[in-house]
């Protein structure tokens, strides 16, 4: 009896330790849509077709694993540049052509190396033959003329509103404390990226010599061996007027002369910064330049929708006004401005927010502070304001997550909360733009060697009184609770568990399983 029993507790010890690790295989599964649109005798690529991706998967990872062996591209991370899908290469056929990535039928405000895929995205490239001649038609409207695709999976899903993690409502913001805790995370890995290049040496944080110039050489590096046109070409100008150095005398260019010839710029992203980067230093257009502030500002205001934004999220319109914030007082901006306002006004969540992530709650309380704009007064307040619901995505590391229902900080949304804080101090302190340097002496690259990095806690500019949202507006629930930072820790990268049905681990997990249930049955014969 007793063998019997022991056979018994064996066999079914082997059988669920085969399966304790089978509910892998059906963890949330993350779709995307991915489409691909070519010149006109090519078509449709490929049409509308649902994919599956991993947690922190690029635009540029999904396009592979769709095309493997078939992508043509340079560089990597936020740097890679894609030319070339399926055989259809930029640039040879069509001398004045490129792709274009579009995210849920709005223009792309990264690249496909720098986009994260977020579920039930629309991931769109469309071959762009002349970037003088941008096509009007959307891309359900293209595909309608040139295929016989299915488009039904072009309308993007919406994911459902989330309940934020419960937590203690802040009685206090405390602006400068966020603002030193977000420093401390971006620096552990240096500076890595043109915002979050301005954010860091706008806050106030102590950075030593070797993590600007190392920067400084990562620009070099760009501007002598990467292309540098565009929206790339005018982050890159502002940039280096963020660590001192001359735009106008760069490794022996001037990249300001090069954009205001730029004839690449082809949507209201690219007007938009390159009209940030003209104005950084108030740089002097020559007559016969290809683009003057007059023609960028028309061309903004061009693409301006009838409903008064230039897009359906806060992002886009938020990015148009900060750029056009220097010109309020042309009438026609200040129209587009006054209709921008509002629309923003409207798609304000109860909880404050924008939404329902902190890139695009940064974006618009940058907009709002550097239009002059109190983010905490009543008419951007519901139940809470723009400020109190940004640091509610605020985590103990001191980075931000994209959203509350995301597992970590990362660092796009941390560099886009920390010059958004750092630009609401500068409207406190009546500073202006924190893009704007024309005030400022042009130094060389090479500064003291300064102390380390301040303490998480430590506020970035210890002359200036901390800055908190009034009180009459923050005794209202915030969404999420307000965290701290901890003493330095190394970045978590945002992983799933492998979840593909039919993945190696599934299979090697099922044979030994079946070899051990083979075994106990065998034991069992023989007790039997």
């Amino acid at each position: 009896m007793k063998k019997w029993l022991a056979a018994f507790v064996l066999t079914v010890c082997m059988v669920l330790s085969t399966f304790a690790n089978i509910g892998v295989v059906f963890a949330e599964e993350r779709t995307a849509t991915l489409v691909v649109v070519g010149d006109s005798e090519r078509g449709a690529i490929l049409c509308p077709k649902k994919v599956e991706f991993n947690e922190g998967a690029t635009a540029f990872d999904v396009l592979n694993e769709a095309f493997p062996n078939k992508l043509v591209y340079s560089g990597t991370g936020d740097m890679l540049y894609l030319t070339g899908i399926d055989g259809l290469v930029a640039g040879e056929k069509y001398k004045q052509s490129y792709w274009a990535l579009e995210t849920n039928n709005e223009m792309a405000m990264v690249g496909v190396g720098g986009y994260q895929v977020k579920n039930g995205d629309i991931i769109a490239m469309r071959f762009i033959e002349d970037w003088n001649a941008m096509p009007t038609d959307t891309l359900k409207e293209q595909l309608k003329k040139i295929s016989e695709c299915d488009l039904s999976l072009l309308e993007p899903v919406k994911e459902p509103p989330t309940t934020p993690d419960p937590g203690t409502t802040p009685k206090e913001v405390d602006t400068n404390k966020a603002i030193a805790d977000a420093a401390a995370y971006l620096l552990r890995d240096g500076i890595n990226s043109e915002w979050e290049a301005i954010g860091l040496l706008r806050s106030g944080a102590v950075i030593s010599n070797d993590v600007k110039a190392s920067y400084i050489e990562q620009l070099k590096d760009n501007v002598q061996n990467k292309r540098m046109q565009g929206g790339k070409l005018a982050k890159t100008i502002l940039a280096i007027n963020a660590v001192g150095s001359d735009p106008t005398k760069f490794v022996n260019q001037n990249l300001v002369e090069k954009l205001y010839n730029d004839q690449t710029l082809a949507d209201v992203y690219a007007y938009s910064a390159a009209l940030l980067a003209l104005d950084s230093r108030k740089y002097d257009i020559p007559a016969g330049a290809f683009w003057s502030r007059e023609k960028l500002v028309d061309a903004i205001l061009s693409q301006q929708r009838a409903e008064g934004g230039w897009g359906t999220d806060a992002d886009t319109n938020s990015m148009m006004l900060i750029a056009l914030a220097p010109y309020s007082e042309k009438p026609e901006v200040a129209k587009a401005q006054e209709k921008t306002l509002k629309l923003l006004q409207s798609m304000q969540g109860i909880d404050g927010g924008f939404d329902q992530n902190a890139n695009s709650t940064a974006l618009v309380l940058t907009a709002l502070s550097i239009m002059g704009i109190n983010p905490t007064d009543a008419e951007w307040t519901k139940e809470a304001n723009v400020i109190e619901n940004l640091v509610t995505f605020q985590q103990t590391d001191g980075g931000f997550k994209w959203q509350h229902t995301s597992e970590a900080s990362d660092a796009l949304s941390s560099e886009q909360a920390l010059y958004a804080l750092v630009q609401y101090t500068y409207f406190v302190q009546e500073k202006g733009s924190i893009f704007d340097w024309s005030s400022e002496p042009i130094n060389t690259p090479e500064t003291p060697n300064e102390p380390t990095i301040p303490e998480p806690s430590q506020p970035p500019v210890p002359e200036t009184p901390e800055i908190s949202v009034p009180t009459e507006t923050v005794n209202k629930p915030v969404p999420s609770e307000m965290k701290t930072a901890e003493p330095v820790k190394e970045k978590v990268k945002q992983t799933l568990p492998d979840t593909a049905l039919f993945d190696t681990v599934f299979w090697s997990s099922l044979a030994a399983g079946f070899v051990l249930i083979m075994t106990a049955v065998l034991v069992w014969r023989r007790i039997i």
